[in-house]
């Protein structure tokens, strides 16, 4: 939009003024060609304002484009305009400010959450080294939904079991120390399917 001074002319088509409804905002996201197959209308999202962290407000994904663009980042990539319809309002809920978005892509009752770094696989075998004692042994477990940093088991674990964390299959005994890893404790969530 233009600047226009006083006493300039105005052309018909020229926009002067931009008139917004803060009860109706809407967050214009670009969502990369890897991610938006797991979007779709009517999903909700938590809104998060950069500005203002301690601010966050409930959405709902309104509409998703058809058809992509080229990423500013890579001529290979394609990205696609999402609108988030915001819900609710707030005297710092103004345009042009950035936000964070989460979407909630999948909801697990009462599951069993660990840091995904704590399980291992080998071929079709899933699993945690569990605490006991002062040493780390292995246990086989089921996993269930992943997201980039948590991990559903559905067997294998009981909640407050302690599991080792950074964790990779070995591929041949080696006789040399065997460092202590980090540990976690499983938790119960009712949310573990976050992006």
């Amino acid at each position: 939009m233009a600047e226009v001074q006083e006493g300039e002319e105005v052309r018909a088509g020229v926009p002067v003024v931009d008139v917004v409804n803060p009860k109706s905002m809407r967050v214009r996201a670009r969502v990369s060609q890897s991610d938006i197959n797991d979007l779709a209308v009517g999903q909700t999202v938590k809104v998060g304002l950069d500005a203002y962290p301690e601010l966050s407000f409930d959405g709902r994904v309104a509409q998703i484009s058809p058809l992509g663009v080229v990423s500013t980042l890579s001529p290979k990539a394609r990205i696609f305009v999402v609108l988030i319809e915001v819900n609710g309002s707030h005297p710092n809920l103004m345009p042009d400010l950035t936000a964070s978005l989460d979407v909630t892509l999948s909801r697990v009752p009462d599951a069993l959450v660990v840091p995904r770094d704590s399980v291992a696989t080998s071929g079709k075998r899933a699993y945690v080294k569990v605490q006991r004692g002062s040493s780390y042994e292995e246990r086989d477990v089921t996993v269930g939904a992943t997201s980039a940093l948590d991990a559903v088991i559905t067997s294998g674990v009981d909640a407050g079991t302690i599991v080792a964390r950074n964790i990779a299959p070995v591929a041949a005994e080696s006789s040399t120390s065997n460092p202590t890893p980090a540990a976690s404790t499983a938790s119960s969530s009712s949310q573990p399917g976050q992006q």
